[in-house]
Parts: C-alpha cells; sequence; structure tokens
C-alpha cells in the first residue's frame, strides 16, 4: 500500500473547502457512486446533511488555510479490499494519526486500476475546536499503512520505512539500534550530491563536476600510491588537486569541488594518512569554456554550443545596450551642469538668490524626471523586443527538436521506475481536444467519456464582457 496527500487546490473560505472535499471523495461531481462510503463522529445521516455537518464543524477552524486534511490510500492492482476491510483500514489509519475524535469522511473509489480509500479529515474538534496539526502526519501515516497490511494481509512495499521484527515490534528500515539514520548501501562512501550540482545537471543536461569526479577520478584518487602519482594522473584528466585551508579542493576541467564531495577518502586527511605528508602538484589551469563534460553524448554538445553561442549573444546585446543608455544618462547629467554653472554666472552679475535658488531646484526636477523617462523608455524597449537571447534548458531543447521521450526520460532520470514495460511518452492534448458542455455556470470540458476539469462562469462588471475562472 501507498499513501499520499490530495494536492487539490480550496477555496477560500473553510466551510467551502470543507464541501467541496467531502463533494469530491463521493463523485458528487461525476454523478458515479463510490463502491463504499462511511464516517466516524458525524451525528447526522444522508449525503446532504453529512456535507452540511462537515463544513459547519470545519468553519470553527478560521485560522487555518486548509480545514481539511485530505489523505489517499491505495493498494495494488491484484488487491480487491471489502467494504469491512475499507472501514476497518480507516479505523487504524485516523487511529494512528491520533484523529479518533474528529469528523472523518471516507470512500472507496475504483476508477482507476488501483482500488483506493479517500480519507478526509476535518482539522477542527468537533466539542473544543482545536485544530489539529497535520505538519508531521507524513510518517504516522506510513507507519499506519504498516499495521493495515498486517492486519489485513497485503502486500508489503519492497521500500517500506516501518516493519515488524521477528517479535512483532515495529521499527524504522532506515534506522539502527540506537535510532540513528543508515545510508543505503550505495551511498556509504558516495556524499550527497549538492543543490547547485543537481541543478546544473537539468539544466544542461551534462555531468556535474561532483559527478564526474565521483565517476571518473575516484577510481585514480583512491589508487595512487603517491603525491606524485597522483598529481600525474589527475593532470592527465584534466584534473588538480590541491590542498586549501585545513582541507583540500578538486579542479575538475576548471571547476573547483570540495575533495570529500567526490569520495570520502578523497578527503585531506585520509590522504595525508595514507600518502604521506602532502606535497604540492602542478597549479590548475582555467577551463576550457566549450564542454565540461567531455564524454557527454551528441545532443548534449550539441545543445551546449548553442548554449555558447546564445550566451555570447546574450552578453554583446547588454553591452551595446548599456553603453547607449549611459551615454544617454550622461548628457542629461551634462545638461543639468551645464544649466547650473549658467545660473551661477548670472547670479555673481547681480541676479536675485531667491530666484537662483527656485532655478536650481527646477533643474534638479528637471534632470530627474528625464533620468525617470529614461528609465520608462528602456523597460518599453526590453519588453517590445523580449529577452535577449533566452536561454531554453536541455529538456525543453529535446521538446523543440522533437525527442519529447527522451526529454521525459532525462527530467525524471533520478527517480527510481517501478513501473514494467516500456516508457511511453505521454500525448500532449490542447484545449481544443476537448468537448465543453455547459451546466448552469458551470462548463465540463470532457475528453471521451471523462470530465478532465471544469470552468466556472464569472460575469465582470461590464455586461460586455465574461471571463471563466478554472475551478
Amino acid at each position: 500500500m501507498i499513501v499520499k496527500t490530495s494536492q487539490r487546490r480550496v477555496s477560500s473560505t473553510a466551510r467551502r473547502s470543507a464541501r467541496e472535499v467531502f463533494r469530491y471523495i463521493h463523485q458528487a461531481e461525476k454523478g458515479v457512486t463510490p463502491t463504499h462510503t462511511g464516517n466516524l463522529n458525524l451525528l447526522t445521516e444522508g449525503y446532504e446533511a453529512q456535507r452540511e455537518e462537515f463544513a459547519l464543524i470545519a468553519s470553527m477552524a478560521k485560522k487555518s488555510a486548509k480545514p481539511v486534511a485530505h489523505f489517499i490510500l491505495s493498494w495494488h492492482e491484484h488487491e480487491k479490499p471489502t467494504a469491512a476491510q475499507a472501514d476497518e483500514a480507516a479505523r487504524i489509519f485516523c487511529r494512528e494519526l491520533g484523529v479518533e475524535e474528529y469528523a472523518i469522511a471516507y470512500a472507496m473509489h475504483d476508477d482507476t486500476k488501483n482500488q483506493h480509500l479517500h480519507i478526509a479529515v476535518n482539522r477542527a474538534h468537533p466539542e473544543s475546536g482545536k485544530v489539529f496539526d497535520i505538519e508531521f502526519s507524513v510518517q504516522k501515516a506510513h507507519r499506519a499503512l504498516t499495521y493495515i497490511e498486517r492486519a489485513q494481509g497485503w502486500q508489503k512495499e519492497a521500500k517500506a520505512i516501518f516493519d515488524f521484527d521477528e517479535k512483532g515490534h515495529l521499527f524504522r528500515t532506515d534506522r539502527d539500534e540506537h535510532g540513528k539514520y543508515v545510508r543505503k548501501p550505495e551511498e556509504q562512501d558516495r556524499p550527497k550530491k549538492s543543490p547547485g550540482a543537481q541543478n546544473f545537471e537539468r539544466r544542461t543536461g551534462q555531468r556535474s563536476a561532483e559527478q564526474i569526479a565521483a565517476d571518473d577520478l575516484v577510481s585514480l584518487i583512491t589508487g595512487a600510491t603517491s603525491w606524485k602519482e597522483l598529481h600525474t594522473v589527475l593532470e592527465c584528466e584534466n584534473s588538480y588537486y590541491v590542498r586549501r585551508g585545513s582541507g583540500a579542493v578538486l579542479f575538475v576541467n576548471g571547476t573547483r569541488i570540495k575533495a570529500s564531495a567526490a569520495h570520502r577518502d578523497a578527503g585531506f586527511r585520509k590522504l595525508e594518512e595514507r600518502l604521506g605528508q602532502y606535497e604540492p602538484g602542478p597549479e590548475p589551469k582555467g577551463r576550457d569554456g566549450i564542454l565540461l563534460d567531455r564524454k557527454a553524448p551528441p545532443d548534449v554538445k550539441a545543445y551546449a554550443a548553442e548554449r555558447t553561442q546564445t550566451v555570447e549573444a546574450r552578453e554583446i546585446g547588454r553591452t551595446i545596450e548599456r553603453e547607449r543608455y549611459a551615454v544617454a544618462a550622461r548628457d542629461i547629467k551634462d545638461d543639468a551642469v551645464r544649466n547650473a554653472k549658467i545660473v551661477a554666472a548670472q547670479s555673481k552679475r547681480g541676479l536675485d538668490p531667491l530666484l537662483a535658488r527656485d532655478l536650481l531646484s527646477v533643474i534638479a526636477l528637471i534632470e530627474r524626471d528625464e533620468r525617470e523617462a529614461l528609465k520608462v523608455r528602456r523597460a518599453k524597449e526590453r519588453a517590445r523586443r523580449g529577452r535577449v537571447g533566452a536561454l531554453r534548458d536541455y529538456t525543453a531543447y529535446l521538446r523543440v527538436t522533437g525527442k519529447e521521450a527522451q526529454a521525459e526520460a532525462f527530467r525524471y532520470r533520478n527517480t527510481r521506475n517501478y513501473l514494467e514495460g516500456a516508457y511511453k511518452a505521454p500525448q500532449l492534448v490542447a484545449v481544443r481536444d476537448f468537448t465543453p458542455i455547459r451546466i448552469g455556470r458551470e462548463i465540463y470540458y470532457q475528453r471521451g467519456e471523462k470530465t478532465a476539469f471544469i470552468d466556472q462562469e464569472v460575469v465582470s462588471p461590464s455586461p460586455l464582457r465574461v471571463t471563466t475562472r478554472r475551478r
């Protein structure tokens, strides 16, 4: 089983949000009846009465931006829970979250390949009005799934963070006997990639300097028997190991990273213990400026070349623009200085001091207005011209060149895929591919027999203009 929280947009008021969640889990807006429904701690009976009671309780959470917590429990495709098992799963889940006394509504759906249970937790206590804190409910939800799987005999997830030991005690699979986090075997010696490296790989499609060091340089560093050998083998790879302060850094094609970012055994203290006192090597050379990863595939090299040309064109355009407007700003300043000198000369010839002061104030106001007008003119020209050499990331580049499947594969390259079968690129659709059906003030956009989204008509103050609002 897996659990996730719903990311549906909430309305501006607590009561309306509660009504929308209640209506959604009962599939009232789709006209489909759930396979099973139930509730906990609701006093009324019937759909309409329970919805209004649920909304009334939610209105007690006046300061909460999200008065209803919406969880979704999903079973494996071959698992078909009964109504009694759905009731038991809802009770266990709410017990582990600590919301047994709160108003709960749940419904079982089978509109997908996996049967799933929607659980709506009203965060306001029906008697005291105290709001339940859902900030740390993720761990509790995963723990509840472990209890449900054991109680009903469902298949366990391969990478579940909770499990039972031989004595029936619950424990976390990523903690040791002392409660400390245990890293996965493939992460034992390789540090986690920095956010900057991850952003570089996403933006350019190339391996970052940290990834190149971990893939290509670790074996050379750990296999060296002396500092001289270490510097020699690294220089052949256009890389350098240099001491900085109390540690060391690696220069990979001109990019500096911490030595320990490649491998824990590449740290300065580890190498000094193994190779003896540090011996300096050659000074690092500058980056070649063409491509960081020399082993990059052809698509990445083509994108890097286009990106380099775009950057150069952008810098040239920005330089010309800065110089042109710098000249205009200097002209405005020179005019103001020239007029001030004229006033000063007239003052020496007997001009009234009060009049001279007023003239200088007028000159300053004119200079300020001309500078503001110059800024406005520059902003309008930028807006009319658009961004100078706007850069696309590597994923967008693949999509523009018609390689949609490759773009999706690169986008989710760091995500483990548990699905079986070959990858299938998603089919892109446009609004014109849907059939609009107006029902009252709402417009239902359908594709086939299913409703994809709903627009609500909003009448503006002007009778000649009608807009729509996505719901």
